[in-house]
């Protein structure tokens, strides 16, 4: 009897301790996260790229697989056009896109990731990346959206593209 008491005791104090310790970790996890959540600013303060910010930093991958580095974009895309697979006047701006002969300064952003690159994307002579932090980053809620940029990465002119007629004046020298 005796040793069924003590191996009793045992096992509750054993119990005890990894409670303890179960306790104490879970307090240093909740700091942590605690503490990660702050640095993440939530959707509210989400800062909007405005006329006159600097390019924000991004990498993505376009429908040819190739790289776009936002550190080497500046002189060599001068528009940033953000669409959506879902809206109807993003379907009618990608078709008038098809329309361009010149699209060297133009890139083509819409949301998902570049693991989701449709095979539709890749008839395009325009690059497409696809990526949904980007257009978070840019702080885009409606799309299509234009960015007009400088050939030092300038913000000179943002636009919501409510038709093709709107679309045309950016595209216009």
């Amino acid at each position: 009897m005796d040793t069924y008491l003590i191996s009793n005791i045992g096992l509750w104090i054993a119990v005890l301790i990894e409670l303890v310790f179960i306790l104490l970790l879970s307090r240093t996890l909740v700091a942590f996260i605690n503490k990660f959540q702050k640095s993440i600013p939530s959707n509210n303060e989400q800062a909007k790229v405005k006329v006159g910010d600097h390019l924000p930093i991004f990498k993505g991958k376009d429908q040819q697989n190739n790289v776009i580095d936002s550190l080497q974009m500046p002189s060599v895309i001068t528009k940033l056009l953000f669409l959506s697979d879902t809206c109807g006047t993003c379907i009618e701006t990608q078709k008038y896109l098809e329309d361009l002969t010149s699209f060297e300064d133009l890139l083509v952003i819409k949301s998902g990731s570049d693991k989701d690159v449709r095979t539709d994307d890749k008839q395009y002579n325009y690059k497409i990346v696809r990526s949904s932090t980007i257009m978070e980053n840019f702080g885009i809620e409606r799309v299509p959206t234009i960015i007009t940029l400088d050939a030092n990465g300038i913000v000179q002119k943002i636009g919501e593209i409510p038709d093709i007629n709107t679309l045309e004046s950016f595209f216009r020298v």
